[in-house]
């Protein structure tokens, strides 16, 4: 009898490794009754004796299988192939129809459509930076920055991937970050108006938040390289996810929430309690219900307009 033993490289030994992980959380998840368990069970010692994976585990620090996957999706970019001739015109006649729907005012239409010229080809900037600025439109401005900083990975000499990256920071009130951005875009364009008003503008936004910080410090301008360091993300893998600040301003500007709020704080079983804190802490209660109603009729502080989004790229 002949023994063939079976070497694995690193990367499959880590992708088997990924997989039981995967299993195994969900094993135990308790998502499962007892027979689907047992298959579980069966399946990871398939696998493990199969694969000879008995000692192996998923190291702690690497992504997850889903992770991976997230990332492979995200950025298709990094893994897809040079888009044919007949796929680039494909691509770029649904850029016509999106740049046609944004001049319209139809945002999730031209987000649609951008979507599906980016499948046909991934690798053009253009698609990436105007998809962004539908993003901005929607006020989804993360996922604007995750577009901008695709399209400036894409060309980094993109002036127009700068500045609507300075423009969805604006809608985050990043305005530090906002200046770093349209800096670039001036360096790169220096004729164009847009770019320069826009610098100023949140410049002056950068003043304003410091003469109301007790650390002025932390309203400086990197030095340098700030705009390109966003824009690279750090060392290997999936580049950071930006996290959103807590800010009470966002909730009480949340049209649903408030509707939802009103609906919750008018059911009689809340109403007696909500009586009682206002006689014991009436302050409390009063500015509470002060927030909502400025809220409800307050709407949310715009961001410097982005002159060059006003025309999509051609």
């Amino acid at each position: 009898m002949i023994l063939i033993f079976y070497k694995m490289d690193d990367i499959k030994i880590r992708v088997m490794s990924a997989i039981l992980d995967l299993l195994r959380q969900d094993l135990e998840g308790g998502k499962f009754g007892p027979e689907d368990e047992e298959g579980l069970e069966v399946a990871m010692q398939c696998l493990e004796n199969i694969y000879d994976l008995n000692s192996v585990r998923h190291r702690p620090n690497e992504p997850s299988l889903i992770e991976l996957y997230k990332f492979y999706l995200q950025n298709p970019h990094l893994h897809r192939r040079e888009a044919t001739v007949s796929e680039k015109s494909l691509a770029e006649a649904l850029k016509v129809d999106a740049n046609l729907a944004m001049g319209d005012g139809r945002y999730a239409e031209a987000l649609c459509l951008y979507t599906r010229a980016i499948e046909y080809d991934s690798r053009n900037p253009v698609y990436y930076c105007n998809r962004a600025a539908a993003k901005s439109r929607m006020n989804d401005h993360y996922a604007a920055v995750r577009d901008c900083n695709v399209a400036i990975e894409l060309d980094p000499k993109y002036s127009k991937a700068y500045g609507r990256l300075g423009l969805a920071y604006c809608g985050l009130e990043r305005y530090v970050h906002a200046v770093e951005c349209y800096k670039k875009a001036h360096e790169l364009e220096p004729d164009n108006e847009g770019f320069k008003g826009n610098l100023e503008l949140a410049r002056e936004k950068v003043k304003e938040l410091c003469s109301m910080e007790s650390e002025p410090e932390a309203c400086q301008e990197p030095s340098g390289g700030g705009a390109q360091q966003q824009a690279a993300g750090h060392g290997d893998g999936p580049p950071p996810m930006p996290q959103p600040p807590f800010d009470i301003n966002l909730l009480l500007g949340n049209q649903q929430l408030l509707n939802l709020a009103t609906q919750v704080l008018a059911a009689p079983a809340l109403q007696s309690f909500g009586y009682s804190l206002a006689r014991e802490i009436p302050d409390i209660f009063n500015n509470l219900r002060q927030s909502f109603t400025t809220s409800e009729h307050a709407g949310p502080s715009s961001p410097p307009e982005d002159e060059t989004s006003r025309r999509e790229d051609q």
